[in-house]
Formats: C-alpha cells, structure tokens, sequence
C-alpha cells in the first residue's frame, strides 16, 4: 500500500506482476496470493490500495490500480470511498480517472456524507461541477439534514452554490437543527454575494 501512496507506479506494477505470477498454477504459493488478494487487502482503517492512491493525489496509481481490477467503490470502516478522499481533497484530475471508471458519484459515508458535499464543503467548484455532471444529486442530506448547497454556501463558494442551484438543489432546505444555506452563508463575513445568489434563487 505504500507504493500506491507514494505513488510508485513502476513499483506498484511489479509488485502487482509478482501477486499475479504467485497466484496461477505453478506459480508459488497457494492460498488467497493473486492480484485480486492484493488489490482487496485492508489496513487497520479498511482502507485499500487504491484508498491510499486516491488519497494522495496520486492519479497515475489510481489508473494503475483501476485496471489491474482495484474495487473502485471499495469502503473504509466510515464507509469512504476512494472518489470521497479524492473530492475531499480538491482532486480534480483523481475524481474525474474515479468516475471515468464507473465510481458511484452518490455513494455515501456512514454519516451520510458524498462525495459532492465534501467538494462543495472546500469551496471547490470545478470538482462540484464534475460530479454534478457524473449525475451527483445536490439534493442528498447527510444524517443531520446537510446539503451540498449548505456547505457551497458555508465554504463562501458563488461558483459552487450556482453550479448546485443550477442543478435543482433546494434553495431553503433545512437541517434537522433548522440550518439553511443561507444561514451558512451569513456566518461567512466573505458571503454577500452567495447570500444575494440565494436569495435571488427564493432563499428566505
């Protein structure tokens, strides 16, 4: 897992070559050895090979691991997936290598979370705009009733908050708390314009 963390896709591939080699007949050892032991391997958190790749910005490996037959959608002990870390990193060039290989734009974490409430969470609008494109739904809620837009809105994002509207997201949406983006958007000092976008969109 380390190679696929840091990135070294010429280690990657040979230790990928030799799981392959050890797991056909006459090949060494027997058991669970093969590529698909090794692309399925787990550490402490339940995260894969291709969790680490995706966390670290690591798009050539996360290629790599896609198509030796990494599991794209493969959940940590949170229930993240690889596409959630990329998009919680701002990974535009990831989250695209993600979703170009079937990557569930609508999975969700173990508290609700997608992969489109954690862009819109970093103010990162091109990643926003990417999923809404794969099919994101901007109208998801996380446990507590969060909606990509109240982040958008939290995060000061105007080019976010209006790829999310443009998208259908509801505009006066409330948590179980009775938070709406345009709340959100008013604790944010540097908001007027996501305030005066939600308001012009029917925000009360």
């Amino acid at each position: 897992m380390f190679a696929s963390a840091a990135g070294e896709t010429r280690v990657l591939t040979l230790l990928l070559d030799a799981e392959a080699k050890r797991g056909k007949p006459g090949g060494g050892k027997s058991g669970a050895a093969g590529p698909a032991a090794a692309l399925e391997a787990r550490d402490v958190s339940g995260w894969t090979a291709l969790h680490h790749a995706a966390s670290q910005r690591q798009t050539a490996a996360v290629r790599l691991l896609l198509a030796r037959g990494a599991e794209v959608d493969a959940r940590n002990r949170n229930g993240w997936t690889p596409l959630m870390l990329a998009a919680d990193n701002g990974d535009e060039e990831t989250v695209g290598a993600l979703l170009a290989q079937g990557a569930a734009a609508n999975a969700r974490a173990a508290n609700g979370m997608t992969a489109l409430m954690l862009a819109a969470n970093k103010g990162d609008a091109a990643t926003v705009e990417g999923l809404l494109g794969a099919g994101a739904d901007a109208n998801l809620t996380t446990r507590d009733g969060r909606t990509a837009l109240m982040e958008a809105a939290g995060a000061g994002s105007l080019e976010a908050v209006r790829a999310l509207l443009a998208k259908g997201a509801a505009v006066n949406a409330k948590t179980g708390a009775g938070v709406t983006a345009l709340e959100r958007a008013r604790r944010n000092q540097e908001s007027a314009e996501v305030v005066e976008a939600l308001r012009q969109a029917g925000a009360k």
